[in-house]
């Protein structure tokens, strides 16, 4: 799964990438904690609002925050950046969520994901070892198994563009000091960047 650390420096580096305007009406989608939110707005983003279905007490003030099942709500409002780290895979119903997604993004908006990549070399191995993905052999609370081909298709059926495919670091089981390089081979999570269009 994606750091999420690592998933707030990635969106704030994003954001300067785009030149996004620090007032920009940004959400994070299936927040937890407002890790995510709390470094954009250490970084001097101002329109900040967090989605889960559990509100965290480590929601930083200043920022809205709704109650929301993500399998069947609507957003508030439309946005100009959605965010959403290792949420899709615990959803029931991801396809509803890529739709949602889709409408509340601004034309030109972008939504920015991660989501495990269940096709890396390792977990195929661990399948022809244990018969089961090692997603769902660990993470237990991991509903939907979305691969490339799947991930794709629900792009292209919500009026998104692919921007950016890339993944993040995966490490060697045991040996936390040694990383692959992030390909679709051996990348731990999806990192995808996509447009309204």
């Amino acid at each position: 799964m994606a750091d999420i650390k690592w998933f707030a420096n990635k969106s704030v580096d994003l954001m300067d990438n785009f030149n996004v305007s620090k007032t920009a009406k940004i959400a994070d989608l299936g927040c937890q904690h407002g890790i995510v939110l709390a470094l954009l707005k250490k970084n001097g983003y101002t329109n900040l609002t967090g989605y889960d279905i559990l509100k965290s007490k480590r929601i930083p003030k200043g920022i809205k925050f709704f109650k929301v099942d993500l399998n069947v709500s609507k957003l508030k409002a439309k946005y100009d950046i959605l965010l959403s780290s290792e949420v899709m895979e615990h959803l029931e119903n991801p396809y509803h969520f890529m739709k949602l997604c889709s409408k509340s993004l601004k034309k030109g908006g972008k939504l920015i994901i991660t989501t495990p990549n269940q096709q890396k070399f390792m977990d195929k191995v661990f399948f022809f070892v244990f018969g089961e993905n090692t997603r769902f052999r660990i993470m237990r609370n991991n509903r939907v198994f979305l691969t490339r081909r799947i991930l794709n298709a629900m792009i292209g059926e919500n009026k998104l563009k692919i921007i950016k495919w890339s993944y993040n670091y995966s490490k060697f089981p045991g040996i936390n000091s040694f990383s692959f390089f992030p390909t679709r081979w051996f990348g731990n999570s999806h990192y995808i960047i996509l447009e309204k269009l």
